[in-house]
């Protein structure tokens, strides 16, 4: 027999012998949910992370619901995993990490963060860096410097837009939030060394030239060393660490209120902006994207935007305010519907540390529990015309079923601790864009999970100034 006959053979062989004894796995009497395992090694992950339009759930998720329900069972980033789209048994897993299950990430993605990042940690570690960000996100923070810097920021981008201009609404919603992290004048430089970085999420580790997990480390590289330079010129200008006046911003209140080593500032720092770059920034381009097909709520929301403008100009005033916030009610509702349909925080990845049962099935220890918000946020029986976006559901409850149901920053432990800053800075950002400025796709776009949200095109549209004052 030829040799290569004879490894076409072993190899056959071997192939048969996974898909049998992975076929068996879950017809094991440890009751699994039902699933597909698919190929060999590689799983299902290939379909998975197939790209797909941002405003549905994908062919890969629409199938599997649809054989195996809600919770079913595959193998997903070469381990045995439990998808769950049942807000039940989502929730039921993120109370009890720590007890139950563990926090997960892809392999890629764990050398990319940092040993110091919030993303890694667990326990009393987690707890004690999950303070220390609350610490700078107070709800006093937000009520006044937080609320100045988005306004100071959102007037500053604007106002280099002139009527008729083509601009990249991705890159303009990411120099925002960039530049309410880190003051810098090279903070223009970040938004694409943060497109590389945070696409380890999902990349394969091979540490090859050109590779996408090669490029993530280079930029991590440079995102820290750029993160240490500001550091030690911010301490040589002050004569020392905590000497002066400290900057306002996150870099400054690390420096300020903790003890950190450098290499722990620069993780945190880089956890707080990858998770600001990846959701706010995002979710603005959302906006923007999804108003455009929805005139009906821009006139809704300019007159809402309006009556703030007029009030404060009869009383003489002109800074944004938590009052004025506070008053923008379909705002929220527009920003509630947009991460709903866009879903930025598409799915977690949990571990379960022991074997537990849930209803009718179990749920391995070892096994990859991968809870997807985003197809729970597309549920028809949660979310009425669920592919459609409908900011006045959120005025009253017969648009859904369940507020339980909106997980759009996550839940439990992890809940997103910027997830109040993101929406003022959404509010603020639509404050200044909707009284001055109407706007168009200036070529065709929309938005694609892969599994990042991402425009193809960069979303670039044309603005046409406005007289609505």
């Amino acid at each position: 027999m030829e040799p290569a006959t004879l490894l076409l053979m072993i190899i056959a062989l071997l192939i048969a012998f996974l898909n049998f004894t992975r076929v068996r796995k879950l017809r094991s009497p440890k009751k699994l949910p039902p699933g597909n395992l698919g190929l060999p090694l590689i799983g299902e992950t290939l379909s998975f992370l197939k790209p797909y339009s941002a405003a549905t759930i994908g062919e890969f998720m629409e199938h599997h619901i649809s054989r195996f329900g809600k919770n079913f069972s595959s193998h997903l980033f070469g381990n045995l995993s439990i998808v769950s789209t049942d807000p039940e048994l989502i929730w039921f897993v993120l109370k009890n990490e720590g007890k139950l299950f563990r926090n997960d990430l892809s392999f890629a993605f764990k050398k990319v963060v940092g040993k110091y990042s919030m993303s890694l940690a667990s326990g009393d570690v987690h707890k004690h860096l999950r303070s220390t960000v609350l610490g700078f996100l107070s709800i006093e923070r937000l009520r006044t410097v937080f609320l100045q810097d988005a306004d100071h920021v959102a007037v500053q981008i604007m106002s280099s837009w002139k009527d008729g201009i083509v601009i990249s609404a991705k890159d303009e919603a990411t120099k925002k939030i960039m530049s309410m992290s880190i003051d810098n004048p090279h903070i223009e430089k970040l938004p694409r060394e943060y497109d590389s970085f945070i696409k380890a999420f999902v990349c394969f580790p091979l540490y090859i030239p050109g590779t996408k997990y090669w490029k993530a480390i280079q930029s991590r590289k440079y995102i820290n060393d750029m993160f240490k330079k500001e550091m030690e010129a911010r301490i040589e200008a002050k004569g020392g660490r905590n000497e002066g006046e400290i900057e306002d911003d996150f870099l400054g209140w690390l420096m300020k209120n903790t003890d950190y080593p450098q290499e722990k500032i620069c993780d945190l720092l880089l956890g707080v902006l990858f998770a600001g770059h990846d959701t706010t920034s995002r979710a603005i381009s959302l906006l923007i994207y999804f108003l455009e097909s929805c005139p009906t709520a821009v006139e809704q929301l300019r007159e809402e935007h309006l009556q703030i403008v007029r009030s404060k100009k009869q009383n003489g005033e002109y800074r944004l305010t938590w009052d004025d916030y506070k008053k923008m009610e379909f705002t929220k509702c527009v920003i509630n519907e947009t991460l709903r349909l866009g879903n930025i925080a598409r799915f977690t990845l949990r571990c379960a540390t022991k074997d537990t049962e849930f209803k009718d099935h179990v749920i391995p220890n070892g096994s990859t529990v991968l809870l997807h918000f985003g197809a729970v946020h597309m549920d028809p029986s949660l979310y009425e015309d669920p592919t459609q976006f409908n900011p006045w559901r959120w005025l009253s409850s017969p648009g859904m079923k369940a507020t339980d149901s909106f997980m759009p920053f996550g839940k439990g432990l992890r809940t997103c601790p910027g997830a109040d800053l993101a929406r003022l800075e959404m509010a603020v950002f639509l404050h200044h864009l909707i009284p001055k400025f109407d706007w168009e796709l200036a070529e065709p776009d929309h938005p694609i999970i892969t599994p990042l949200v991402e425009f193809p095109r960069g979303l670039l549209i044309k603005v046409r100034a406005v007289s609505a004052c």
